[in-house]
């Protein structure tokens, strides 16, 4: 199993504190799709689903589960 990196986790914070991964690309100064593919390795090295689609903006999935929650 290879390891998480420091790097995957910051560009899976600038999706998120950025609101996509266009925005976020422009900020860390990669490409949207070293950003997504990033993000997508680190979701299978961890098992998890990190971020979910929302209205066409990616959020993280504990936001989205606590959102679902109280709009109910």
């Amino acid at each position: 199993m290879s390891r998480v990196t420091l790097a995957q986790w910051k560009m899976l914070a600038a999706v998120v504190d950025h609101g996509g991964f266009a925005r976020a690309a422009e900020a860390v100064y990669k490409s949207p799709s070293t950003l997504n593919h990033a993000v997508q390795k680190l979701e299978e090295q961890l098992g998890v689903q990190a971020l979910c689609q929302a209205v066409g903006k990616p959020i993280s999935a504990p936001a989205r589960s606590k959102a679902s929650n109280t709009s109910a």
